[in-house]
């Protein structure tokens, strides 16, 4: 094929996603999410705790063949999606020692048991080392976290520095969530020690995992900095375990808003979306209006923070970034999804294809990569600017092709939100503009089978991530909430819409699953 015409097919596939037909003719195929073996809404595997993936597929019809351009997936409420933010400090260390010294950035007596580290989901990291080498160079072993604030720009790390260092560059996490690998446990007592886990009064509560852990344990009681107890009891006895504690319940995440509001020399800064919480403090925070390295000071409630400078400019609409990228975050542009479709193409549109009278379609497959906040790039949709992104925007799906670059967003979703079919809080995953269908066939009943595959996890957070950094959904684009029932059932729910300005389905659909604990090796809630 020459580069003109392979030019047309890869403008014709990113055009041909939306499983828009413009004809409508008799007999053909029933619009289905359902099919037997080829449809619906699964995620797999969905064992609890576990990485899981999401996956919608359809089948539409030139019968209900609409000009829709816009694709809302109203997530199962048990699924979590990748969630953590940070900040970035500079500082130096002195090898054999636990102390270090910041430069730039600040600490702040809320960053004790706050992991720190070298390496982050971005390669600017320490002259643009992977992940695996920036943590080499910074000088801090994994799973080191502040364990004594001394003042601003002092601290005592967990762990002795590898290195000296000056100038290293180093991802302060927003979390208390860390492992320890010196736990020790007794069978049948509910007692756990740790010489370096820093136990604190903010971890009742808390889930705590690891090998003798019983399913569902949570810290019950924290007697002192190296010994709590937990519930329910060991279910067998050692020493140098591993040993994870579990994030907050209001942990908050780095993420997206577009209705800031600033006035000009004032440090008071309004969001109705952004949802602050006490967890965003020392955050720093971006974006039009807001002086260079500006950080949350002090939250006043959901939806009011004061800043450490005062902003510049007076907007009511101003796009907002909300803390950095975390450490276990995906490096901006890996493989987060999958799109494929099977549809009838235009020869004279793109060439090489057989002849529309046949009624036979044509298949592609693309790929989608993830993007943090802070980096997103812009195609046919603007998280900064789309009206139908109305809530905290955690991560952008980028599907670039050699002409055109179309977006999805993942967002989080307050419980009893107006306008979702899902009552409970959940994440949404809005493709808010996909072109338009014009290199089909006009006629026909081949009709249109697409899929969307938003993985479970990323190459970059499998493989560049050091290891001791927590349970296996620490690191996830989309893991499961762990139950401690026997089984949690809840639906999902596909709208399909003419525009990201409509409140009218064209076409919807939704999906019940149960999640059991324990679980089996099957495909209850996966591809039939």
């Amino acid at each position: 094929m020459s580069r003109r015409k392979f030019t047309i097919a890869l403008i014709a596939a990113a055009l041909a996603v939306t499983g828009v037909i413009l004809a409508s003719p008799a007999g053909a195929v029933v619009d289905s999410c359902a099919t037997a073996g080829s449809g619906g809404i699964s995620m797999f595997p969905n064992t609890p705790s576990g990485q899981s993936n999401l996956k919608v597929s359809c089948t539409l019809t030139t019968a209900d063949g609409f000009a829709s351009h816009f694709y809302k997936t109203e997530d199962f409420p048990q699924a979590v999606w990748h969630f953590g933010a940070g900040r970035q400090v500079t500082g130096s260390t002195t090898s054999g020692s636990p102390n270090v010294v910041l430069t730039v950035g600040h600490f702040a007596s809320t960053d004790v048991d706050h992991p720190i580290s070298g390496w982050a989901s971005s390669a600017s990291l320490n002259g643009g080392a992977t992940p695996a080498a920036a943590l080499t160079a910074s000088g801090l072993p994994a799973g080191t976290f502040i364990k004594t604030f001394t003042d601003a720009t002092h601290a005592v790390l967990s762990a002795n520095a590898t290195g000296t260092f000056t100038g290293r560059r180093w991802t302060l996490e927003n979390t208390t969530s860390r492992t320890v690998t010196d736990g020790a446990t007794s069978s049948g007592s509910g007692t756990v020690t740790s010489a370096t886990a820093n136990f604190q009064p903010g971890d009742v509560g808390r889930t705590i995992t690891g090998t003798n852990m019983a399913h569902g344990a949570k810290i019950t009681v924290r007697t002192s900095a190296t010994q709590v107890t937990v519930a329910p009891v060991a279910t067998a006895t050692g020493t140098g375990q591993s040993l994870s504690v579990g994030p907050a319940t209001n942990q908050t995440t780095a993420r997206t808003v577009h209705d800031g509001h600033t006035t000009t020399t004032s440090t008071t800064l309004t969001s109705a979306s952004a949802s602050f919480q006490s967890w965003d403090k020392d955050l720093p925070i971006t974006g039009a209006g807001i002086p260079a390295g500006d950080y949350i000071k002090t939250v006043t409630n959901a939806t009011t923070v004061v800043l450490n400078a005062a902003a510049t400019a007076t907007a009511a609409t101003a796009a907002l970034v909300i803390g950095q990228p975390s450490a276990t975050a995906p490096t901006n542009g890996d493989t987060a999804l999958n799109l494929g479709a099977e549809l009838d193409l235009n020869p004279s549109l793109v060439a090489g294809s057989d002849a529309c009278g046949l009624n036979t379609p044509e298949g592609f497959d693309i790929t989608g990569g993830w993007v943090n906040p802070g980096s997103f790039v812009t195609g046919l949709a603007d998280s900064s600017t789309d009206v139908s992104l109305n809530k905290p925007v955690i991560g952008e799906l980028a599907v670039p092709t050699a002409v055109v670059t179309f977006n999805g967003y993942v967002e989080q979703v307050p419980a009893s939100t107006a306008g979702e079919s899902q009552a409970a809080a959940h994440s949404d995953v809005v493709f808010p503009f996909l072109p338009t269908a014009l290199a089909l066939c006009g006629s026909g009943t081949a009709g249109i089978a697409s899929t969307f595959n938003n993985l479970a996890v990323a190459h970059s957070q499998t493989a560049n991530l050091p290891t001791n950094v927590g349970p296996p959904s620490s690191a996830q684009i989309r893991a499961l909430k762990d139950i401690t029932t026997a089984s949690v059932s809840s639906t999902a729910f596909l709208h399909i819409r003419a525009s990201n300005t409509s409140t009218t389905d064209t076409f919807t659909f939704s999906k019940a699953c149960t999640e059991t604990y324990p679980g089996v090796s099957d495909f209850g809630c996966g591809d039939s």
